[in-house]
């Protein structure tokens, strides 16, 4: 695979806002990002959140009118601006992801002797006859007489 040949395409959402802020509405300072490669049938994906910042008395764009290349360049440039270059190590870094599925540089194996026999399950169903529950006659309960009762006395001594 080519570093070239890996396509990148960035999705912003959601959004934190502050609802009124130096006399602007919704102004964003919290951005969720995603970020995902791909090549051919691999994919890879990073995701995080980036401030920004709206200083008052500069240029402002309503949350309504912002379109995805503008929070692209702000995003960028906040991580940009935290490290340098740190947008193509986060490319770079997927793209070797996507390599990696396609070479792996790293295998697991299991012990060859755990290794399970292959049992192939066929299900067997039988029509099994539904017996009918025998019929219980009903015996009469006698009533038992009424007798008194007679007090118990409690001794409550040691």
């Amino acid at each position: 695979m080519n570093i070239n040949d890996v396509t990148y395409d960035w999705n912003f959402n959601p959004f934190e806002a502050y609802p009124q802020y130096a006399e602007q509405t919704d102004v964003v300072f919290t951005i969720h990002w995603q970020l995902y490669a791909s090549s051919e049938s691999y994919t890879s994906k990073a995701i995080g959140t980036i401030g920004v910042q709206y200083n008052e008395g500069q240029p402002f764009t309503p949350f309504n009118e912002l379109t995805k290349e503008t929070v692209q360049a702000w995003v960028e440039g906040a991580m940009n601006g935290q490290s340098a270059g740190s947008v193509d190590a986060l490319k770079a870094n997927l793209a070797q992801q996507i390599q990696d599925q396609i070479t792996p540089r790293v295998i697991t194996l299991s012990a060859p002797w755990n290794a399970a026999p292959v049992v192939e399950i066929v299900p067997v169903i039988e029509e099994t006859p539904v017996e009918e529950a025998p019929i219980l006659e009903e015996t009469p309960v006698e009533e038992a007489p009424i007798t008194e009762e007679t007090p118990v006395e409690e001794d409550y001594s040691i």
